[in-house]
């Protein structure tokens, strides 16, 4: 299903972004109230060339650009994410189609591979997860990977073309997937090396199902078809905060809030970032509202 831009909704939506807060969580999602949420935070050690999660990212990266990235490389959580829409019984019962990723993958590598050069990847890893961004050409990828059965499962990955600030280096493992969260979420949004239907399950994956629904209230045939949101809306959502962006900026506000700056036509948005922790020593955005 192609991703549509009626004007009236554009602007709906766009209201949603910019202003007012969204209700109250339900705790249906909250990984903090169930026990899956990340560990207290502990200091960021930076990934070495030959850490094993190091390697794992350099081998999905180079295997996506070939157009060899195995599906079974992906977490559950990111085959459900962009393995869809499910339309047989066999992959409904899976929550994912296979097929879908395998094609979702081969189109990241191909236009991955339009970017020009990889550069040097630099990293943060704690306990069982590890965070990744790498110049490419005049961009950037990021990857996250999680153990999973013991080994490096690719858990998110995406690419951005606006220019961004640095950051410097995290402290701690929360300041480092915090900041890969807001990152992640700007590239998903502003990025023109994917094409928007291929960015809008990027965006979803690192927002709370809060926020998911809130921006794309889903229709029971998005259920139907294994999506907690609606393709669409959240679509219409992402270009007008993000199409045509030149830069993006972020800044820590406090221990789980940035500011997020948007830059697109020469005039800067900024926007109010709150984040909540999600499972596997991950961080979802919550809210994103402009300032």
């Amino acid at each position: 299903m192609k991703t549509t831009r009626p004007a009236a909704l554009l602007a709906a939506v766009l209201a949603l972004a910019g202003c007012g807060k969204p209700p109250a969580p339900s705790g249906k999602d909250d990984p903090a109230k169930d026990g899956t949420g990340p560990a207290a935070s502990v200091p960021a050690g930076p990934v070495a060339p030959t850490d094993a999660s190091s390697v794992a990212a350099e081998k999905f990266v180079a295997d996506l650009i070939q157009k060899k990235a195995d599906p079974n490389k992906l977490s559950t959580p990111f085959l459900k994410a962009v393995g869809l829409p499910v339309l047989s019984p066999e992959d409904k019962a899976k929550g994912y189609s296979p097929t879908a990723a395998q094609a979702w993958l081969n189109r990241a590598g191909e236009e991955l591979g339009k970017l020009g050069p990889l550069g040097l990847p630099t990293g943060s890893t704690a306990g069982s997860t590890a965070v990744f961004v790498s110049p490419v050409g005049a961009g950037r990828y990021s990857l996250r990977l999680v153990q999973d059965g013991g080994a490096w499962k690719v858990d998110w990955f995406g690419v951005g073309t606006a220019k961004a600030n640095d950051m410097g280096k995290p402290k701690t493992s929360d300041e480092a997937f915090q900041d890969f969260a807001v990152l992640a979420f700007l590239d998903a949004t502003t990025g023109a090396a994917q094409p928007l239907d291929d960015r809008v399950p990027l965006a979803a994956a690192v927002l709370s199902q809060k926020a998911r629904q809130k921006w794309g209230t889903p229709f029971p045939a998005d259920q139907e078809q294994g999506y907690d949101y609606n393709r669409g809306k959240l679509g219409v959502v992402m270009d007008g905060l993000g199409q045509g962006a030149t830069e993006v900026a972020r800044t820590r506000t406090g221990p789980d809030t940035f500011r997020a700056t948007i830059t697109k036509g020469g005039a800067a948005r900024t926007f109010a970032v709150k984040l909540v922790p999600a499972p596997a020593g991950g961080w979802a955005i919550d809210e994103f509202q402009g300032e």
